[in-house]
């Protein structure tokens, strides 16, 4: 063999081995994934409470109702933005997801603390935000936002109170969590999941009476004293969500003075037809009885109020009014204006929920009341009744 067949020989091989090496590296390159950090989000299918008083209670199916579900991740101690989400979500599924967030190369190496953001139905008639915020948002413009009064609109305060909730009516809702510890190895990192909650309360008035005495009874009224509901609190909490924790604005003070009541439920105009309490031949079943939980509670109430009357088949309870308000950071007081037999003497009883901190975020409450005679309102926990006739009780409001 000559040299020049030697040079063609060794330059076939040397160009084999280089075609090799690249093929071998783009198998390499196409092998390795692109890391991404893993976020399960829980929405109000999952409930979760402030109070381990009762258990959780499941949200109707329009309190559940999602829209526009939006992520943010920032590296905790300097707070650049790691990644943001906006998923297309089912406008009637209460369900969370797992979501993957593609992150750089530097991140995935470095794993550090980060802050989680989740929000969803958060418009411009339910907070103060001019523009729902998007990828280019901060984490302190995040921290800013508010429920509140805008522009004369307060869908969850009490000045405009949100009594119910119709098709295309959604509740704020958010959750976050703070420094939290990224788990796991590229391709796929982990953070702990984000439970996500409704940013108000629901309370519900539920009444009836006793069969076996023939006075009527009618609510007239339902009201909040003024200075307990704050005009404005934040979308977001300072910290992870921990028993008894709010976040308001009382910087904007609170709805109405202390000397002014806010009207949840008003029947006293003259063309006004005042609520007429159903009777039933044992009321006192619809009391929660101490050991039921929450939700087996609240079913017993709601499986009674959806029955179809008939002639034979009538509701032994009425709903006088429900409102989604806004948490508060003072104890919750108010008053029930009522009627009893023929007289047109309108009667109010003063009640109280509890301890200041326990009206808060994606709670609910139930005020139950019967009229068994004796000429006053019981009310289990609650009395409604001539002070000066019976002792006073403990002021008890069930809650969950």
């Amino acid at each position: 063999m000559n040299n020049w067949s030697r040079y063609i020989g060794w330059l076939l091989g040397s160009m084999m081995v280089l075609l090799i090496q690249a093929c071998q590296n783009n198998d390499q390159e196409l092998q390795k994934e692109a890391p991404t950090l893993q976020i399960h989000v829980f929405t109000p299918e999952h409930p979760i409470v402030t109070r381990n008083d009762n258990g959780p209670v499941a949200a109707d199916n329009q309190e559940k109702k999602l829209t526009d579900l939006r992520i943010w991740v920032f590296e905790h101690g300097n707070g650049a933005l790691v990644g943001y989400l906006h998923p297309d979500v089912a406008v009637n599924s209460g369900n969370g997801g797992t979501f993957l967030m593609a992150v750089s190369d530097d991140f995935a190496a470095r794993r550090p603390n980060v802050d989680v953001y989740v929000m969803a139905n958060v418009m411009a008639d339910n907070s103060n935000i001019t523009s729902v915020p998007d990828g280019s948002a901060t984490r302190e413009q995040l921290d800013a936002i508010m429920i509140g009064h805008i522009d004369g609109k307060d869908p969850f305060g009490l000045t405009a109170p949100k009594t119910s909730l119709g098709d295309g009516d959604y509740l704020p809702m958010s959750g976050v969590l703070k420094n939290q510890p990224v788990t796991y190895n590229a391709p796929v990192l982990s953070i702990n999941n984000v439970q996500v909650v409704r940013a108000v309360s629901k309370v519900r008035f539920v009444f009836s009476r006793s069969a076996s005495v023939n006075q009527e009874v009618r609510i007239k009224k339902i009201t909040f004293n003024g200075g307990v509901i704050p005009k404005a609190e934040y979308l977001f909490l300072n910290e992870a969500y921990t028993p008894r924790s709010y976040h308001i604005a009382t910087s904007q003070g609170y709805e109405g003075t202390t000397s002014e009541e806010n009207v949840l439920l008003d029947k006293t105009g003259t063309t006004d037809i005042p609520i007429t309490v159903p009777s039933s031949l044992n009321p006192a079943k619809f009391a929660w009885n101490g050991a039921s939980s929450g939700q087996e509670y609240e079913n017993l109430i709601n499986e009674e109020l959806a029955k179809t009357e008939t002639e034979d088949v009538k509701r032994e309870i009425v709903e006088g009014c429900r409102a989604y308000l806004r948490e508060s950071d003072k104890v919750i007081t108010g008053k029930i204006y009522y009627t009893l037999g023929e007289s047109d003497e309108v009667r109010n009883e003063a009640f109280s929920l509890w301890e200041a901190g326990d009206f808060s975020r994606n709670h609910t409450w139930v005020v139950y009341g019967y009229f068994a005679g004796g000429n006053h309102l019981r009310i289990f926990t609650v009395s409604f009744t001539e002070w000066d006739t019976l002792p006073i009780s403990n002021h008890e409001v069930y809650n969950w």
